[in-house]
């Protein structure tokens, strides 16, 4: 699994990555206008998220962070085995598209 950032410096939001779902070149949203913007990349496989987060500073360079896995658990994060069983196939078929996406396949 790849650890390395992509940093460019821009004035025009970049495109999101092609694995994206969401509304191509949503734009970039914080608490802090000028200083940090962030926004996320997203795609569902089944339950589980693959997300990214992309970063703007003020002087324009943003970063793109390698993907990564996110579970939203209902309950706070309690499973019964058999929700546990259900959900392995969707971690399973994620984390192949997490490995395919950081090697760099599409």
């Amino acid at each position: 699994m790849s650890n390395a950032t992509e940093t460019t410096t821009t004035t025009t939001v970049p495109p999101c990555p092609e694995w994206c779902t969401l509304k191509p070149g949503h734009d970039f949203t914080g608490e802090i206008p000028g200083v940090e913007m962030s926004r996320g990349h997203a795609m569902d496989v089944g339950p589980v998220e693959i997300s990214a987060e992309e970063t703007q500073t003020a002087d324009g360079a943003i970063t793109l962070y390698p993907p990564s896995l996110y579970l939203e658990l209902d309950g706070y994060g309690h499973l019964t085995a058999e929700q546990a069983r259900e959900l392995v196939p969707w971690l399973i078929r994620a984390a192949d598209k997490l490995d395919e996406l950081n090697s760099g396949a599409k």
